[in-house]
């Protein structure tokens, strides 16, 4: 549900896309990374986590369907959360205009790490829009500390706000889950939505 939703709000906005960097952490189906190299994206990285050999193949099988396995546009690479590696290092110097990711808040346990990995990032380029499609697990979770820890803020975008004048249902994109896009920027950032 998560990943279609985010694509959504990435179709409304595909020309901010056109000719820019763009990471997708915990790619998945890759379905959003995808779909900014159609939009004409000059690179898109797909990642998942470096031990998940499986879904890696799948991330490489979806590049193939889309005909983009011999393009130097999109790249697949294992990017493990909160692992400080040459993978990391090397998509950070990229420039990164956007990093963008579904579902990613699935597990208090991966909190930290993930968004240890988003402030490095942003650090190499403060100026990145973070865009997470976040469905709301428990009302008990809360990632309000590990924000202020890794100087981070962040604001929420809803779709009743950008869905506005689209034609498009609000629970068509998110069924009966509480599901909105979280922007993460540094906290001495202002996040402009």
């Amino acid at each position: 549900m998560n990943s279609p939703f985010l694509a959504w709000y990435l179709w409304l906005r595909q020309d901010d896309i056109k000719g820019k960097k763009v990471l997708e952490l915990g790619s998945g189906t890759a379905l959003p990374g995808l779909l900014c190299a159609k939009f004409g994206a000059e690179k898109v990285f797909l990642s998942d986590d470096a031990w998940q050999e499986d879904t890696l193949k799948n991330i490489r099988e979806a590049v193939k369907i889309n005909n983009f396995s011999d393009s130097e546009k999109v790249s697949v690479e294992g990017l493990t959360w909160g692992d400080y590696t040459e993978e990391l290092f090397d998509i950070g110097s990229s420039e990164l205009d956007f990093i963008i990711g579904s579902d990613l808040f699935f597990d208090p346990e991966v909190f930290e790490p993930l968004l240890i990995t988003i402030s490095y990032l942003l650090e190499q380029k403060p100026d990145t829009e973070v865009l997470i499609a976040v469905q709301e697990r428990s009302s008990d979770w809360s990632i309000e500390e590990l924000l202020i820890k890794w100087r981070l803020k962040c604001c929420y975008i809803y779709p009743r706000d950008f869905l506005r004048e689209t034609g498009i249902e609000e629970g068509d994109l998110t069924g009966k889950h509480s599901i909105f896009l979280l922007k993460i920027f540094p906290s001495n950032h202002h996040g402009n939505i």
